[in-house]
């Protein structure tokens, strides 16, 4: 839903229903072309450059690093009853796998007993 563009996720789970058997998970955010800011630019009141002619493109960013919100994913996961599996599709390439894995477990066992934690209250 990333890079496609902005899609509720909570909606799109909620459509799925009874369907949602499997998540895969993957993380990617916007990034300015750095070669376009030099080149057609302007200067701003607060002396900050910015470009006329921008260019963003989307790129793959390890889990925990891109602009998916975890928390809300999971908490809509949950609201919706899924309880299954991950299939972790960590582009990025930045973290070896085994290392990839073990962050990730760590980092979303975390997020997991957050959501747990608000269901409990």
């Amino acid at each position: 839903m990333v890079h496609e563009g902005y899609e509720n996720h909570r909606m799109g789970l909620e459509l799925l229903g009874p369907y949602l058997a499997h998540v895969h998970v993957k993380n990617a955010g916007w990034f300015k072309d750095a070669s376009n800011m030099n080149s057609n630019s302007s200067v701003n009141e607060q002396n900050t450059e910015i470009s006329l002619t921008s260019a963003w493109h989307c790129q793959w960013t390890p889990l925990t690093e891109g602009v998916v919100n975890w928390l809300q994913v999971f908490r809509d996961l949950k609201s919706v009853g899924y309880d299954g599996y991950y299939g972790i599709e960590d582009f990025s390439g930045v973290l070896e796998s085994k290392a990839m894995l073990q962050h990730f477990a760590d980092v979303f066992a975390e997020i997991e007993r957050r959501v747990d934690e608000e269901v409990q209250v």
